[in-house]
C-alpha cells in the first residue's frame, strides 16, 4: 500500500502543485503516514502472538527508540543528514538506495534498542526498586487494584 500511495502522489504530485517529490510522505504527520499507521494497527489488533521473552523485551525499547532518535530536531539532523546523508542517497540507483535504507533503519534501530537496555538497567529499575521499598502503599494499591479487576 506504502509504495503504491508514494507512486500515486509521485505521478499526481506535480499537478497540484507539490514541489518536491517527497511532499506527501515525508514527516509522520502527513496523510499518508497516518492512513498506513492505522491500516497496520488494525492488521495486528486482533493478532494472537501470545508471550515471547524476546519481542517483549525489544518492545519495551520502542518508546525509549522513538524518543532518541526522532524527537530533536538536531538528534534528526546528525543521524539523518550527517551521519548516514540520506538526502544524498535519493539520487543514487533503486537497489543502493534501498539496501541504504534498510542498512540505516537496522543500525539506528539496534543502537538505539542498546541505549535504551542500559538506561532500563541502569536507572529506571534501580530506581523503581527504590521508590517501591520507599512507598510499599503504592504496590499494594496497584496489587489489590490488578487483582481487583482481573477477577
Amino acid at each position: 500500500m506504502a509504495w503504491i500511495s508514494i507512486g500515486v502522489v509521485d505521478l499526481i504530485g506535480p499537478m497540484v502543485g507539490f514541489e518536491t517529490f517527497y511532499h506527501m510522505v515525508i514527516g509522520s504527520d502527513r496523510l499518508l503516514a497516518i492512513a498506513i499507521a492505522i491500516t497496520l494497527f488494525f492488521c495486528f489488533k486482533n493478532l494472537k502472538l501470545g508471550y515471547h521473552k524476546f519481542v517483549n523485551t525489544i518492545a519495551t525499547t520502542t518508546f525509549g527508540v522513538l524518543l532518541i532518535h526522532a524527537d530533536s530536531d538536531a538528534m534528526r539532523t546528525f543521524l539523518w543528514k550527517m551521519v548516514f546523508r540520506v538526502p544524498e542517497q535519493y539520487w543514487k540507483p533503486l537497489p543502493d538506495l534501498i539496501l541504504h535504507a534498510i542498512c540505516t533503519v537496522l543500525i539506528v534501530y539496534v543502537i538505539c534498542v542498546i541505549i535504551d537496555l542500559m538506561r532500563i538497567c541502569l536507572f529506571e529499575k534501580p530506581f523503581f526498586c527504590w521508590w517501591f521499598r520507599k512507598n510499599p502503599e503504592i504496590v499494594e494499591r496497584t496489587l489489590y487494584k490488578g487483582l481487583m479487576t482481573d477477577s
